[in-house]
């Protein structure tokens, strides 16, 4: 099995275990015998999961977002993100298009897994990704600028490994999984009823369906959620 294809199976595999509700859960794989070259086989490798509803981030898609709905993904994605760390898998590929938006769901979805590391009993997760969240990681997947990002996050060496005291798993069980995102969240008077109101018309359109009033209150409710926010 190829490099990309192992690395891409064993990050699937194990946030399916560890049942992270920000991937796709790994349903089956097989590896088939494609051809032969000078010298060598040819394998094809197959990997079924399971199906993701919602919009590709690209980033073209992501900029012509309203502000709002922005802060609502980049939210989702700090979520999504610290809940992959959470199961002890780092993405190395950082691509805004492997970023699926689910506006009904207030989710964002990981889609690609290679090339990543997997980190378990024997090798711990470097402790860069350790119960912490970095603004640099938006700037990553380009879902910001690297104005609005924290200096000292640049000056970060993402190469330092967790020694053993610090990290040999015999405190897994006080980690909370996945480990809160409580980052700033806007007021309710910055968002108003009215931008609430735009963005659930997005999503009536996005589901092609004329939405009844008991189904707007539910995306309405869905996107306080996402936002933080409490009903007036």
């Amino acid at each position: 099995m190829a490099t990309e294809a192992r690395e891409e199976l064993a990050a699937l595999n194990q946030l399916t275990m560890n049942k992270c509700s920000s991937a796709p859960s790994l349903l089956d794989y097989k590896v088939v015998l494609h051809g032969e070259c000078p010298g060598r086989e040819v394998y094809v490798s197959f990997i079924l999961v399971t199906e993701l509803g919602g919009t590709r981030m690209t980033r073209r898609n992501f900029w012509m977002l309203p502000q709002v709905e922005r802060d609502m993904v980049r939210q989702a994605f700090r979520k999504a993100l610290s809940e992959i760390h959470a199961a002890w898998v780092v993405i190395d590929r950082k691509e805004s298009r492997d970023l699926i938006w689910n506006l009904n769901e207030g989710k964002i979805y990981f889609t690609h897994f290679a090339p990543s590391q997997t980190f378990g009993a024997k090798e711990h997760l470097p402790s860069y990704y350790c119960h912490q969240w970095r603004d640099i990681w938006y700037w990553y997947f380009d879902l910001t600028t690297k104005d609005f990002i924290n200096p000292t996050d640049l000056e970060e060496d993402p190469s330092r490994v967790c020694t053993k005291e610090q990290d040999d798993g015999s405190d897994l069980a006080a980690w909370d999984f996945p480990y809160p995102a409580a980052g700033p969240k806007p007021a309710w008077e910055e968002v108003g009823e009215g931008i609430i109101e735009r963005v659930v018309d997005k999503a009536a359109v996005e589901i092609g369906a004329i939405v009844k009033e008991k189904r707007r209150r539910s995306l309405k409710g869905r996107i306080r959620e996402a936002l933080g926010l409490e009903e007036r």
